[in-house]
């Protein structure tokens, strides 16, 4: 996580960093709010719950930047719009780089001559993640395939369809290596961010004892999130609630 020094008493994307404010794991992806060292509100049991019923728990930070960003749209789509008052460089990261635009897709960033690979859609992705990292590496014919760093599978000229994670994805290799040469291949999976106002929404509706404590002093916030009239208001007024809790 991305932490920096300012007398602003107001942090940068205020509700969102300070839900991640315990996320040291966290690296700085677009989307992860940069942390004040000058954050003075601590973080409660609440406010970890409310990261929890928003899905910043996940440990994709891929999935958890992408998240910030929906949840940040939909604040700024909202009645409630108006209402904030911290800084953000999330609407011009949005223009500048659509999440729900994004590929689908093997990346490969290096790859050694002679090793080949045909991926396969199989299924569909973890809906709370976005991003596996896929290597290959060993000395041939001792090669090995891991995703995200756990260890899926050895082979040596040929591997059969082996799942990339949750991903949804499947992929093979084949490999013409003469006996000790060297052989990887570094790349990554990225699917597209599909939240959905709705599942979010009814997370935080079941619970109740949560947003009873969040609304305490705010029955406009509280009656919007009960009544949900329009969805993206009531999700608006529970991370309005969070930021003045």
């Amino acid at each position: 996580m991305l932490f920096f020094s300012s007398t602003n008493p107001i942090p940068v994307d205020a509700p969102f960093a300070r839900m991640l404010a315990g996320r040291f794991d966290l690296p700085f992806v677009p989307g992860v709010p940069p942390i004040s060292d000058n954050s003075t509100k601590a973080v409660t049991p609440e406010i970890v719950q409310a990261a929890q019923v928003l899905s910043l728990d996940s440990d994709d930070p891929e999935f958890v930047a992408r998240r910030v960003r929906h949840l940040a749209q939909i604040l700024r789509s909202s009645r409630f719009a108006a209402r904030v008052n911290w800084r953000s460089y999330l609407e011009q990261l949005d223009n500048a780089a659509p999440i729900f635009d994004e590929p689908d897709r093997l990346t490969v960033e290096a790859i050694t001559p002679g090793l080949t690979y045909n991926l396969l859609k199989t299924g569909e992705p973890d809906p709370y993640k976005n991003f596996w990292r896929v290597s290959v590496d060993g000395i041939y014919p001792n090669l090995k395939f891991s995703v995200n760093g756990s260890l899926q599978a050895q082979f040596s000229s040929t591997m059969s369809n082996t799942a990339v994670g949750t991903s949804g994805y499947s992929v093979s290799f084949k490999c013409s290596a003469s006996n000790g040469d060297p052989v990887s291949l570094v790349g990554y999976i990225r699917t597209p961010y599909s939240g959905d106002c709705m599942p979010i929404y009814n997370a935080i509706k079941t619970k109740s004892d949560l947003v009873a404590a969040l609304t305490y002093n705010n029955s406009e916030y509280a009656d919007t999130i009960a009544q949900g009239v329009a969805i993206e208001d009531a999700i608006a007024a529970f991370i309005l609630a969070v930021n003045d809790f």
